[in-house]
């Protein structure tokens, strides 16, 4: 089904993509998709061009998540079972790309989204294929630091002439309780899996890297009541973020000092610098602009207490004590 679309744009918010023939567009389909939790969420930007965009905030792929993480103990059952559980639910009266790139797992890795395409029907109708193919990249790519019975499992399966992804699902099952038996007194087992700290899209790992030369750490990221010394903080009336060091980042980005979440700001929108105890503002060539008590910032400008600094539509105080 890949080779319906091509990707025009894709970034750790959003990812447009084109169906190569508008003659394959059917818009009845983003109701279905509307309606799907286990859809991303899209917009039709265009019927001429056909272009849909979708929203991938919070996710990775598939082949992000696993490049990453190594499952301990049962976690790697958990975590198959609601996939391919996922799979079958989505895949049932909609089409959906089937490629470890454009299957989603949230950053904690506790639900799947899969990107449905507005395809006619004589074109979608599920195949086997796909979901063998899926299964032996999953043999090549799965890790796991206890369950080493999973990926031999896998190998024979995909070979069997009983393949199916409810034959899968019923199989992995009953291997998971071979392997760890439900305790006693313990009827339903947990399927639960959420991990403690997000997962980072890759994407944004290596331009850290390019551009800092390190991992991007969420320590670094400003937290209310994360310091106690300090003597310069921006407000939003709700959260105070104590401005620490010579230069502090702001922007959407994970290796930025204050990181807002919001697709208006840019992934470094603006820096703040102190020389002689004094804060400077500075804008970073953003899309949507930085102001200062209203006036366009468009040179380095001296911050006083009581001070309305605005990020596009964010607006903070400035204070120093």
């Amino acid at each position: 089904m890949q080779d319906w679309v091509d990707v025009i744009e894709r970034n750790d918010q959003r990812m447009k993509l084109r169906l190569k023939s508008n003659k394959l567009l059917d818009v009845s389909l983003f109701e279905r998709f509307e309606h799907d939790d286990l859809c991303l969420k899209c917009v039709l930007n265009d019927t001429t061009s056909a272009t849909i965009t979708y929203v991938i905030q919070d996710f990775l792929s598939l082949d992000d998540f696993l490049d990453q993480y190594t499952f301990k103990k049962e976690e790697g059952y958990t975590f198959l079972e609601n996939l391919f559980t996922s799979a079958v639910a989505v895949n049932r009266n909609k089409p959906v790309l089937v490629d470890p790139e454009f299957i989603f797992v949230s950053n904690v890795g506790d639900r799947f989204a899969f990107v449905g395409i507005p395809l006619v029907i004589d074109e979608w109708l599920i195949q086997k294929d796909v979901w063998i193919e899926i299964v032996k990249y999953l043999i090549n790519h799965f890790k796991s630091e206890h369950a080493y019975e999973i990926n031999g499992f896998l190998i024979k399966f995909v070979e069997s002439s009983e393949f199916s992804l409810p034959n899968l699902i019923l199989a992995i099952k009953a291997l998971h309780d071979s392997y760890y038996p439900k305790k006693l007194f313990h009827f339903k087992r947990n399927n639960s899996f959420v991990l403690k700290r997000p997962l980072i899209p890759n994407t944004i790992i290596k331009e850290c890297v390019q551009e800092y030369g390190h991992l991007p750490q969420e320590e670094k990221t400003q937290l209310i009541g994360s310091f106690d010394e300090y003597k310069a903080y921006l407000s939003d009336g709700t959260t105070n973020y104590p401005l620490i060091g010579e230069t502090v980042l702001i922007g959407r980005s994970m290796a930025c000092d204050i990181r807002i979440e919001s697709l208006e700001i840019s992934l470094k929108h603006a820096k703040l610098t102190r020389v002689d105890d004094r804060w400077y503002i500075q804008d970073l060539k953003s899309k949507n602009k930085t102001y200062l008590n209203e006036k366009l910032v468009q040179r380095k400008m001296r911050l006083k207490d009581g001070m309305v600094v605005s990020f596009s539509q964010k607006q903070f105080t400035f204070h120093e004590k």
